[in-house]
């Protein structure tokens, strides 16, 4: 389950930013990235007998479908501690913006991810995937 969080008002009031301690370094970077170009993804639940299996990749188009769709290239969200470093394994990289704490029920990172840093391969099975996708609905 994803759930896409947008800021039209210009006050970078997205959840994790209020939820969790953020690095000021991080939160200078975050301010200057206009509302328009920044997302949160929230409540982020891959079951655990999923996390092993293609679940990643869910997420990756989900991020990715995100930002091109609407022009976004910064995404906010908070991950399970166990998931990011699954994540991290994987070659998903993504940015912690502050320490991990309990959040929900599990032990949670916020993060920042960056669309211009994911790595060559998931850039290119998404355009695969969105090529196949416009293909598919014509």
């Amino acid at each position: 389950m994803v759930r896409l969080i947008l800021d039209s008002t210009g006050q970078y009031r997205f959840p994790v930013l209020q939820h969790f301690e953020v690095e000021e370094a991080a939160l200078a970077r975050i301010r200057k990235i206009p509302c328009t170009r920044l997302v949160e993804i929230g409540t982020i639940a891959v079951r655990p007998e999923h996390r092993k299996g293609p679940a990643h990749m869910e997420l990756v188009k989900v991020i990715m479908t995100t930002t091109w769709r609407r022009g976004v290239r910064f995404v906010l969200s908070c991950i399970d501690e166990g998931y990011f470093h699954g994540l991290l394994r994987k070659g998903l990289f993504c940015r912690p913006i502050g320490p991990a704490k309990m959040y929900m029920g599990s032990v949670t990172v916020p993060v920042l991810f960056d669309s211009a840093e994911l790595p060559w391969k998931y850039r290119l099975l998404f355009f695969v995937y969105r090529i196949w996708g416009r293909f598919y609905s014509a």
